[in-house]
């Protein structure tokens, strides 16, 4: 199930106690004894063989070709360039998640919401109030309805799930630096930026790429 839905190993630790006290008359989920390091050794030692080969089987079917060769025309150059678009999105990316467990007032206020403080509980909502998808809060309302599942064992599963959302988004902000002051500079590109006319001039554009001043004219351009 891990592999398969591409899941954090982490759920392991609550999803096997979970199961013992849904499935209350199976034996197999009483006896059962899997934490994440086990599962991740299954995973990695022994499944991952199994998925190699039937990956290897795929690519080899008959009637399937692979050029060898990089296509480095296609890999090295776009006719859309969206470099300037990439801070923007991420920015977004990181609001919707953070907006699953935290407090939207405060992720409003924040300027800059890439270097917002996602550990702090003062800025969490209600613990059973996190957004976990249509389907996961179906699932989880039939399960208090159906089962005997105390509510502890909700709350810490709850608990992983936002555990999971706030080393998610800290993975998202420290992979993407955009201290790099190009982009604030090539902003100017995004058509929804240029629009607003808060950019009055291209200047700060020709200073980062000199080249261009050989090529455009500088005043017509602005």
């Amino acid at each position: 199930m891990l592999a398969s839905n591409d899941l954090p190993f982490l759920l392991v630790d609550t999803l096997i106690p979970l199961c013992a006290n849904v499935f209350t008359d199976s034996k197999i989920a009483q006896k059962m004894t899997l934490g994440r390091t086990k599962a991740m050794s299954i995973v990695k030692n022994i499944l991952s063989e199994a998925f190699s080969d039937e990956i290897v089987n795929l690519l080899c079917a008959q009637g399937l070709y692979y050029s060898i060769i990089m296509d480095e025309t296609t890999n090295k150059s776009s006719e859309k360039p969206l470099l300037h678009i990439l801070k923007p999105e991420v920015e977004k990316l990181v609001k919707q998640i953070s907006a699953n467990y935290m407090k939207i007032d405060y992720i409003r206020s924040c300027k800059e919401i890439l270097k917002a403080d996602f550990t702090n509980l003062d800025n969490f909502i209600d613990i059973k109030n996190i957004y976990l998808g249509i389907q996961a809060d179906k699932s989880l309302k039939e399960i208090k309805e159906n089962s005997n599942i105390p509510d502890s064992s909700i709350v810490d599963f709850l608990r992983t799930c936002r555990a999971f959302y706030i080393e998610l988004v800290t993975d998202i902000v420290v992979r993407f630096d955009f201290s790099d002051p190009i982009f604030d500079i090539i902003k100017i590109v995004n058509p929804k930026v240029a629009q607003k006319f808060e950019v009055k001039s291209l200047n700060d554009v020709f200073v980062r790429f000199p080249i261009l001043c050989n090529n455009v004219d500088q005043q017509q351009a602005d």
